[in-house]
């Protein structure tokens, strides 16, 4: 059970970090959390249900993380510009340029 809380608590450090990035504007790499989230819960579906139901914060916690990074997520997407609106703007600079 301390490599699944251990796994958990990594999954738990990386949504930090990557809602901290999103907060300052960055872009941030979450291409492993799936798969890390997928083979925790997988392992956690494997232990005896009383090691199981030790987990329930950490699993509940986790949740949260998720949707708060869900939240973050949508609203740094909400705050990008477009594909079209960059390029109105790459655009205005080259004419800008010209002139």
């Amino acid at each position: 059970m301390s490599d699944v809380r251990s796994d958990l608590d990594k999954i738990t450090s990386l949504i930090a970090t990557g809602r901290r990035l999103l907060a300052e504007g960055r872009l941030v790499d979450l291409s492993a959390l799936e798969g890390m989230v997928k083979g925790t819960c997988a392992d956690v579906a494997t232990l005896p249900d009383e090691e199981a139901r030790a987990l329930m914060f950490d699993l509940q916690r986790l949740y949260a993380d998720l949707e708060a990074l869900e939240s973050d997520l949508n609203a740094y997407r909400d705050r990008a510009p477009s594909a079209e609106q960059v390029t109105r703007a790459y655009v205005r600079s080259a004419e800008a340029d010209e002139e």
